[in-house]
């Protein structure tokens, strides 16, 4: 988004809707690793510009187009589990043509990174990020045109038990559940 958050012309509800719902499915695709469907949700020359934590937490990376996307994308299934959790969206119109509609956002999301350690230990990276958005309404609805990743800040967690694979049931990461202070 070039102008500041706000400066725009209010949406539609129903574009509203159908933008948050690209932002979840976004959030979804990605910890789901459908990496082609994320990649789906944005225009064929789309720019997608990434940060390069630890160093640096604001955009210095950027993948252009879908196969670029992916292959950007693919690089979060190193981690055993991810959660992208949405937490607030702002969206503004910038402009109607024959081209198709277009809009900017404001994300703010949380994503947890769940890595185990040389050592064995679990540790959750938790990346508080913002999404800054352009976006362009194509005959298949809307579609991401440019995404900005910022990490506002990075969070070292330390979980308890985590869900390994979905017929083992929780893995247990130090000692049993009881004695971590949960229940059996």
């Amino acid at each position: 988004m070039r102008g500041p958050v706000g400066a725009g012309v209010s949406l539609a509800p129903a574009d509203r809707l159908d933008l948050a719902d690209l932002v979840a499915r976004y959030a979804a695709y990605v910890d789901d690793r459908r990496v082609e469907e994320a990649a789906a949700l944005f225009t064929r020359d789309a720019t997608l510009a990434l940060p390069a934590p630890p160093a640096r937490l604001a955009p210095e990376v950027t993948r252009t187009g879908r196969a670029e996307i992916v292959s950007a994308l693919r690089e979060a299934a190193a981690f055993p589990l991810t959660r992208h959790t949405v937490q607030g969206e702002l969206f503004n119109a910038q402009s109607s043509s024959d081209a198709g509609a277009r809009a900017a956002g404001r994300v703010l999301c949380t994503a947890h990174h769940l890595r185990r350690r040389t050592s064995g230990a679990l540790t959750d990276l938790v990346w508080q990020l913002q999404y800054t958005d352009n976006y362009l309404r194509e005959e298949e609805g809307w579609r991401i045109t440019r995404r900005e990743v910022r990490i506002d800040w990075i969070e070292t967690r330390s979980p308890r038990l985590w869900r390994a694979e979905e017929d083992e049931g929780p893995a247990d990461v130090e000692g049993s559940a009881t004695e971590n202070g949960g229940t059996p």
